[in-house]
């Protein structure tokens, strides 16, 4: 099971000053709260990867970056798609 959970100001801030080319939009939690990944937004204009251990919004779809791959998660299904390439 998926969630997505709000971030506070203060928690925004300190993420936004190590992700100069992503905005934390929220928390990502999985497997009923045992995990949670920072969900970011990337820049417009920016290109780049997604940091391990956040989830990237991408429209209709999340890049989850995990230790040593990615993982796309469908926004309407929540399906989970491994081992993808993070373009």
């Amino acid at each position: 099971m998926i969630t997505i959970l709000p971030i506070t100001e203060q928690e925004q801030a300190m993420f936004q000053a190590l992700y100069k080319y992503h905005t934390p939009i929220g928390w990502l939690r999985e497997e009923g709260g045992k995990v949670s990944h920072l969900l970011v937004k990337m820049k417009p204009g920016c290109k780049g990867w997604t940091p391990y251990g956040t989830a990237r919004d991408c429209g209709d779809h999340y890049i989850l970056a995990r230790y040593a791959s990615y993982d796309k998660i469908d926004k309407s299904t929540l399906a989970i798609t491994k081992d993808i390439e993070d373009r």
